[in-house]
């Protein structure tokens, strides 16, 4: 099994590219998780607008990948 992990230095996540690259690896049925605060962490809330379907990821309806 090959671990993987991403850092990105943005302060607010949701408002930037991670909030995609987290509804992209939910999509896929990777586990995802947030840190917005050092030593602490969260597991990915998929947004509102998000849809998960056959391991690609909807935005609005409209397919993102």
């Amino acid at each position: 099994m090959m671990l993987h992990q991403v850092k990105f230095i943005d302060t607010l996540w949701w408002r930037c590219h991670r909030r995609l690259i987290a509804e992209l690896l939910a999509a896929a049925a990777t586990t995802s998780c947030t840190s917005s605060v050092p030593g602490r962490s969260e597991r990915h809330r998929p947004a509102r607008e998000a849809d998960y379907r056959d391991g690609r990821l909807y935005l609005c309806g409209h397919e993102v990948a």
